[in-house]
């Protein structure tokens, strides 16, 4: 045995206490680090799957001047053929004010192709009442986050005004309602039919 080996093994033999005190101390220490390196990527991937993963990657935007992109269907088809591009989904959104019985919130109202949006945002999985596919058939409906939901009282079924800067109001039918755990519930309300300006 060498000399180095022979003064570690006597220290161990001597103060037992303190070897196990520190081994101990730096098992503890490897466990702490590694628990908070898992519960940080677990909290990564659920920001991602709460937020990233439920927006589009890229957006394009109408001309300066222009309030919606004339012969979107054109575009949507030159970007579907872009290596790398898995989904297009087109849509039209603007800010409006939205009243049920004593209660009244804005936010933003998203017209939106029901098939090719759930593509984008997986919204489909996100449903906790009614059904995001009832846009397609129903005419004057809207699915709606749960907390804004919840702040207008409102539920599956009711109708609710919408009044816009300027436009006519509307009364719209609530078809669904998604929870996504992100802010999106509160500010966001889904409505069919992209192409019509609101």
């Amino acid at each position: 045995m060498n000399y180095e080996l022979f003064i570690a093994f006597r220290q161990i033999r001597a103060r037992k206490f303190q070897t196990l005190l520190s081994v101990g101390a730096i098992a503890i220490a490897v466990m702490v680090l590694t628990v908070s390196q898992a519960l940080m990527v677990g909290f990564t991937g659920e920001l991602y799957k709460t937020t990233v993963d439920k927006l589009p990657h890229v957006s394009v935007s109408p001309q300066e001047g222009e309030d919606y992109i004339y012969l979107y269907g054109t575009l949507m088809e030159r970007i579907g053929t872009i290596e790398g591009v898995t989904a297009v989904s087109p849509f039209l959104t603007g800010q409006a004010s939205f009243r049920f019985k004593d209660n009244s919130l804005n936010a933003e109202l998203r017209g939106v192709v029901p098939s090719q949006e759930n593509e984008i945002s997986s919204i489909e999985e996100d449903i906790v009442e009614g059904s995001f596919r009832e846009l397609e058939f129903s005419r004057n409906t809207v699915v709606i986050g749960s907390k804004l939901a919840e702040k207008l009282e409102v539920n599956l079924g009711d109708s609710i005004a919408v009044s816009f800067p300027n436009a006519n109001p509307l009364s719209l039918r609530v078809v669904g309602i998604f929870h996504t755990r992100s802010p999106l519930d509160l500010s966001l309300i889904h409505i069919s039919e992209p192409t019509r300006p609101y």
